[in-house]
């Protein structure tokens, strides 16, 4: 029995170790990456961060939206062309359908073009998925009300206000993301 339990012991060693090769390491390697990608925002190298944090999926054994959604933020901050920006937004959505962040971010880059250039129907899903993956966010609603009457769907518009509206008033007199009146006007 003792060759049985030692060649087992021998067979989970040599698993461990692949494991360790195909899985950690590069895990380990494309997380200092992505800090030296911080490191080069904070000295203001996008194109550093930008190339560290591809590097970053690149290596990944598993994708990693936080990685994609890093890079598209770059993307977004040294105004790189809209066919990268969108490309990074799309691997941070399909790695994490459930991030309200990276739809949030579409959305709004998406508000950024000229009404003309604008995917109205995407910006639409967009900003409403984000809103229902993370219904207590105030300014997600007022945003979603904003694309509605953009849409001249006013009703709509006007719910999305409500609702606004009524969390903020669930939310203490100090805390720091209650709107005032003035922003709900605004």
């Amino acid at each position: 029995h003792r060759r049985i339990a030692i060649g087992f012991f021998i067979g989970a060693l040599v698993l461990w170790i692949g494991a360790a090769i195909w899985f950690v390491l590069p895990i380990a390697d494309a997380d200092a990456r992505a800090q030296a990608a911080d490191d080069a925002i904070r000295a203001n190298d996008g194109k550093s961060a930008d190339s560290l944090f591809r590097s970053a999926m690149a290596i990944a054994p598993l994708p990693n939206s936080d990685y994609a959604y890093r890079a598209a933020r770059v993307s977004l901050m040294t105004q790189a062309p809209d066919a990268q920006t969108q490309m990074l937004l799309a691997k941070a959505i399909e790695a994490n359908p459930m991030d309200a962040n990276a739809y949030m971010t579409r959305a709004q880059h998406e508000l950024q073009k000229p009404a003309a250039d604008q995917d109205k129907e995407q910006l639409l899903k967009d900003m409403y998925h984000a809103v229902e993956l993370d219904p207590n966010n105030i300014e997600g609603h007022l945003r979603l009300a904003r694309v509605y009457r953009l849409r001249g769907d006013m009703p709509s518009a006007q719910r999305e206000i409500g609702i606004a509206r009524e969390r903020n008033a669930q939310l203490d007199p100090a805390n720091p993301k209650r709107l005032s009146d003035e922003d709900f006007q605004k």
